[in-house]
């Protein structure tokens, strides 16, 4: 039985860490950007509050991400020098949670970025295209190859895409030794304590040779995740960077179009 007191204690432990934490030194994801102010039209309306919606989330997915990886700063200093059942109920009942969370944060801000900036980039094609059409594939399962393809014709979508390749990408996955897949799809190692795949199944797809390793995998500790995550986190702002760049590409071009429009009398 895990005795209360003692859980409030070290619980205390953890704000006084978590508060005497210096502020992130790279900065936070910042609200405070806008796009197309003053009335509009419904057909560029619904672009401005898309963005506005995506920009938001995207921002606080960020933030998140680096709000978690502080506390799990704050909680490595607290559980060295514990016993092993103490890191174990610490874990438990603060830690693993956050960390789990945290580990899955860096895709699902790719995923996020990557449905984002393809629905913006259909909308904002209507600024080119004089014969554009409402026709947009993927709305379920968005990949690359989507914003690939609304994206091609602005300048600021490489650099973009360059960006968020870097989000949960081989080396993030290979210094969490997969966990986020590992952890949805089989079984991922543990957080902080515990050993698993005591035996793992090893198959040799071109030769059909299969061969079985017996050891285990250790845990992932909170000290080398906290410097991984800060640095996603890190990744996050810099491709929130070159989305809002691909956002200002996109206003000049409304901008241009509306004043056509206002030219010709026609106010679409």
């Amino acid at each position: 039985m895990i005795e209360a007191a003692w859980l409030s204690e070290m619980y205390a432990r953890y704000r006084r860490e978590l508060e005497a934490l210096s502020p992130v030194d790279i900065g936070l994801a910042d609200y405070d950007f806008r796009v197309l102010p003053g009335s509009l039209s419904p057909r560029w309306a619904i672009y401005r509050g898309m963005f506005e919606d995506f920009h938001r989330e995207i921002a606080n997915g960020i933030n998140t991400l680096f709000d978690y990886a502080s506390r799990l700063d704050a909680w490595n200093t607290v559980i060295r020098g514990t016993s092993e059942q103490q890191l174990l109920d610490l874990l438990v009942e603060f830690v693993e949670p956050i960390a789990v969370l945290a580990l899955g944060l860096p895709y699902a801000l790719r995923s996020r970025f990557i449905f984002a900036t393809a629905h913006l980039c259909h909308q904002a094609n209507g600024s080119k295209k004089p014969y554009w059409k409402d026709e947009f594939e993927g709305d379920d399962q968005l990949q690359f190859l989507h914003a690939d393809r609304y994206g091609s014709q602005w300048k600021a979508y490489p650099r973009l895409k360059q960006a968020l390749e870097k989000l949960g990408n081989k080396d993030f996955r290979t210094s969490t030794r997969d966990f986020r897949n590992a952890y949805n799809h089989r079984f991922g190692p543990r957080i902080g304590i515990g050993i698993t795949q005591f035996v793992t199944r090893r198959s040799n797809p071109d030769s059909s040779e299969v061969a079985y390793v017996f050891g285990g995998a250790p845990p992932l500790s909170i000290e080398e995740l906290t410097p991984v995550l800060k640095a996603q986190a890190r990744l996050g702002l810099a491709a929130l960077s070159e989305f809002q760049k691909l956002v200002r590409e996109h206003e000049v071009s409304i901008r241009a179009y509306l004043s056509s429009q206002e030219e010709s009398g026609d106010h679409m």
